[in-house]
């Protein structure tokens, strides 16, 4: 998370006085529940979700169902047995007009349960652990994010539908299999949302536009087996005139 939180805030109350007041609502709540939301990150990053730590993902995906069924969703687990990852999560807002807006993130982290890095410390206005930032501190932005739009009163209309995966870190393969049901949501959404945090370089703040690829390849080659002793020894017989 580091200063995620702190700058979040600090952002939205500098334009307080250009928002309308629906956005001001917004701002009210999330200010006013930040506790809460820090306590919610709190409980997500002690808790171990390596993404091969099965367990570990669907516990935290309770603690999100917890969090998402009381503001309208209808949540259900979907196991990834088939590709030997823990699951995902997915929950539909099921409104009536606006955009079909889909949001994506993931439980898991790159942290097994052998790390050492298991626990959330909080130094002011920072904190550190694992997942801080990719991605539980964006499981809790989303969350504060849901729960400003009802209390504004504009969450009941909207049609939402959340995946949040249990492999990002390491995908289950085939991908046939572990990213059909976020393939099949974004089929059916007009715009897409992620909650993972960005990153600020020398007091500029960065957001990805595209995600990297990566390839893998292989080089064959044939050739003739030969030692470099053999050529200097037959220079050296050319240079006495035998060949």
């Amino acid at each position: 998370m580091r200063r995620c939180f702190a700058f979040l805030f600090a952002a939205l109350t500098a334009y307080a006085a250009q928002l309308s007041p629906t956005e001001a609502a917004l701002v009210k709540t999330i200010d006013a529940e930040a506790p809460r939301t820090t306590a919610l990150l709190e409980t997500l990053v002690n808790i171990n979700s390596g993404t091969e730590n099965a367990a570990g993902v669907r516990d935290v995906a309770r603690h999100m169902e917890a969090e998402l069924a009381p503001l309208g969703f209808t949540v259900r687990w979907v196991p990834m047995d088939a590709v030997k990852r823990a699951g995902h999560l997915l929950a539909e807002h099921k409104g009536t007009r606006g955009k079909r807006i889909l949001i994506n993130g993931h439980m898991d982290t790159v942290f097994g349960p052998a790390s050492p890095f298991q626990k959330f410390v909080r130094t002011g206005d920072r904190a550190e652990g694992p997942g801080t930032e990719d991605m539980k501190g964006g499981l809790a932005v989303l969350v504060s994010s849901l729960r400003a739009l009802q209390a504004a009163g504009v969450l009941d209309p909207m049609r939402i539908r959340i995946v949040l995966t249990g492999d990002e870190e390491n995908p289950g393969e085939p991908n046939s299999i572990s990213r059909k049901d976020l393939v099949d949501a974004a089929a059916e959404s007009d715009v897409a949302l992620e909650f993972e945090p960005g990153i600020r370089v020398h007091g500029i703040d960065y957001a990805s536009t595209s995600r990297r690829g990566v390839v893998d390849w292989s080089l064959h080659t044939h050739a003739v087996s030969f030692h470099s002793a053999r050529l200097a020894v037959r220079s050296w017989a050319m240079g006495q005139g035998r060949s």
